[in-house]
């Protein structure tokens, strides 16, 4: 699980690095009246794993803060991350306690199940030998 972690985190620190920079340089862009990164590009930055680093450039830089329509459609890829993140914590929880549910469960019913076989078979066992026991006495007297 830790080998995933590590290139996630990786990959995200880069990404929001790169969005961050993305929008400092539009924002240069601006100021020096350049041409500017278009706003599809600075929303996929966001969208591919940067959205962190597009909302702190956003308050820090004071750039595309007053836009409207790239505004909201920044907050709604943030929207999506959190229902993703949350839906992905949801079911990661349930996975785990329904596993250790049924783990317990089996082990309780594999224990449960088991233990009467067990005692079954050696009454049987002590039942056969007693019959062989009396068997034998009954022939000799």
């Amino acid at each position: 699980m830790l080998i995933l972690i590590i290139p996630l985190i990786l990959y995200l620190v880069v990404t929001n690095l790169i969005t961050y920079r993305a929008f400092a340089n539009d924002k240069r862009y601006a100021i020096e009246k350049q041409q500017r990164t278009p706003e599809a590009t600075l929303l996929f930055w966001a969208a591919i794993g940067g959205w962190f680093g597009a909302k702190i450039a956003q308050k820090r830089l004071r750039h595309k803060s007053s836009k409207q329509p790239f505004g909201s459609r920044l907050n709604d890829i943030g929207l999506l991350y959190t229902l993703s993140f949350g839906t992905f914590m949801v079911i990661t929880t349930a996975l785990f306690f329904l596993r250790r549910l049924t783990r317990s469960t089996s082990h309780q019913f594999r224990r449960a199940s088991y233990k009467p076989l067990q005692t079954i078979a050696l009454r049987s066992k002590r039942r056969f030998a007693h019959q062989q026991h009396a068997l034998h006495r009954a022939k000799h007297l």
